[in-house]
């Protein structure tokens, strides 16, 4: 039996791990929300180092412990969150492989090319980060990648070989919030390419190498959010609620259905025998209204039109009492308007009876009142009968103004009061009036 390298079962287990999560996604229902973003494009720039395998003489570590890293990796990709914690996302990434300057090793310049498809865990959500922070994640991803590997070698950088490899890569990868649309990122990676024939230099590598090509990257980067909404999923933390079992959700409907109560009476239909009670009364426990002399019609209902009537009946002898008090006021002569010598305007005294009088009327449009205009007996004949009609005219025209219609008003100008003495002073001053009396 062939050897199997751990870290290709490491990349199995990954894998597994993928397809457990969407079959666990069945057992817990997640209420997505569809006003977060999913894309995201993501672009990095950093380092790689080959760790093996490489041939006799061949190296490209760095000559010293502060020797400056190179730039020679670079990848760019698209990832799909599926919910909250998973996702997946395919990249392109480029790394160029050659011999440091002082470090002893024989010149080369070797590129891999690859193509990844990866799935994605947000660790942020597992380890629960938005209890503390609002701007810090951390993602892992892992998969299956495909490569193209050319290597030249030698004094004058011959073509050495051209090989297709495919294999798995891990990594992590920590964010840091910079707005709502893009994220710093640094990104570690392991790459290993299964049964690489050639070593790192481009020499044709021992048969103990296969299965053994292995690539270190370090990245910095930037992830861009893509989509109309406010939020990404990596900065949403979606409800979860356990899905409820088929049976137990036809039980539920099915007591439900029995609990409907139509006529709100608080008895169930399936135990109602009267399921169309009148809002409002008291029933039994089969549903049925309180009738003791069995008319038809609740004991409550009946008391309460009862109650209604009496009311009515009270309200109907307060009306009347009320329109005949009015009537007694008005046609014993104690609503009148009083005016100034030889003034057809009302004095300031008699605001009050007009207001009131005005006010009465329009509170019952049904009643008639008739105007009768007064003067005191100095002047002659004529002169008082014009000033008492033009009391009474004046008088008119404002009650007509105030929304009175005419129709229910009478005018008549008297002339001279005669019913008082001509002595004293206060008697004329009571002549000169109109009186207002009801139709």
């Amino acid at each position: 039996m062939k050897f199997i390298n751990s870290k290709y079962l490491l990349v199995s287990l990954f894998t597994i791990g993928i397809f457990s999560n969407s079959i666990l996604a069945q057992e817990i229902k997640t209420e997505v929300k569809s006003n977060i973003n999913k894309w995201s494009f993501e672009i990095n720039f950093g380092t790689n180092r080959a760790v093996r395998p490489f041939g006799t003489g061949y190296n490209s570590n760095e000559k010293d412990f502060l020797g400056s890293p190179s730039l020679n990796h670079f990848d760019f990709g698209f990832r799909y969150m599926l919910n909250s914690k998973f996702g997946v996302k395919t990249d392109f990434g480029f790394d160029a492989i050659t011999n440091k300057d002082g470090n002893g090793s024989l010149p080369f310049k070797s590129m891999q090319s690859r193509f990844g498809i990866q799935g994605v865990f947000d660790l942020g959500k597992v380890f629960e980060f938005d209890t503390f922070t609002k701007t810090i994640g951390l993602l892992a991803h892992g998969g299956v990648q495909f490569s193209q590997f050319k290597a030249k070698n030698g004094l004058d950088y011959q073509e050495a070989a051209v090989q297709t490899n495919g294999g798995y890569m891990l990594g992590i990868t920590p964010q840091i919030k910079l707005t709502d649309r893009s994220v710093l990122t640094l990104d570690f990676t392991v790459i290993s390419n299964v049964r690489q024939r050639l070593n790192w230099d481009g020499t044709v590598s021992a048969q103990e190498n296969n299965l053994a090509g292995l690539l270190y990257t370090s990245a910095l980067g930037v992830t861009f959010y893509l989509g109309k909404n406010a939020n990404h999923s990596d900065w949403v933390t979606e409800v979860k609620y356990p899905s409820i079992d088929p049976e137990i959700l036809k039980r539920l409907s099915l007591l439900e259905s029995l609990l409907v109560d139509t006529d709100k009476d608080g008895i169930a239909d399936v135990n109602d025998l009267q399921n169309n009670t009148p809002s409002g009364v008291m029933v039994d426990s089969k549903g049925r209204f309180i009738d003791t002399n069995t008319n038809g019609v609740p004991d409550e209902y009946e008391t309460q039109l009862i109650e209604n009537a009496k009311v009515a009946l009270l309200q109907e002898e307060l009306n009347k009492s009320e329109k005949r008090s009015s009537k007694n006021v008005f046609n014993n002569n104690l609503v009148n308007v009083f005016y100034d010598v030889d003034k057809d305007e009302p004095n300031s005294a008699s605001t009050n009876s007009i207001y009131g009088m005005i006010s009465y009327l329009k509170s019952n449009p049904t009643i008639n009142v008739k105007l009768t205009g007064y003067s005191d007996k100095s002047g002659s004949e004529k002169f008082n009968q014009n000033l008492s009609e033009r009391r009474v005219k004046k008088l008119y025209d404002l009650m007509i103004v105030s929304g009175i219609s005419a129709s229910r008003i009478k005018i008549i100008g008297q002339g001279v009061d005669n019913s008082v003495p001509s002595n004293p002073k206060t008697a004329l001053q009571l002549a000169r009036r109109v009186s207002i009396f009801m139709e």
